[in-house]
């Protein structure tokens, strides 16, 4: 069972693999262990989509992946975020 995270980084991305690895980069770096992660995508293409598993393997328990269902429009970061 994972311990319940001091900080929730909620992330809204849509088609921009290279800022959020910087970004993931820069959150896991952090001094402050106790965290969760969450990206919400926003319906990125499918080539972006294909990326995420470089960006991931990279990372541990702590950062999930909220992908965009199939064939979703793209509804602005406000949307992704309260999904």
């Amino acid at each position: 069972m994972n311990p319940i995270a001091d900080v929730s980084v909620v992330i809204a991305t849509r088609d921009r693999p290279v800022s959020l690895a910087r970004l993931l980069h820069c959150v896991r770096e952090q001094d402050h262990a106790s965290f969760e992660c969450i990206v919400v995508d926003d319906a990125s293409s499918a080539e972006t989509i294909a990326r995420y598993d470089t960006l991931w393997s990279n990372l541990d328990g702590r950062f999930r992946l909220l992908a965009a269902e199939d064939n979703r429009k793209p509804q602005g970061p406000s949307a992704a975020r309260n999904r």
